[in-house]
């Protein structure tokens, strides 16, 4: 089964990651693909 995570907050970094039978397989914070800190 897959999982897809999402958190999105007005107070934190916003994320994402998929996750297979338990297994992480990709993880990302927002900031990383905008490059701007605490986006």
């Amino acid at each position: 089964m897959l999982t897809l995570g999402i958190n999105y907050s007005q107070m934190h970094d916003s994320a994402a990651c998929l996750v297979r039978d338990g297994e992480l397989l990709f993880a990302v914070a927002e900031e990383r693909i905008s490059r701007l800190k605490h986006d």
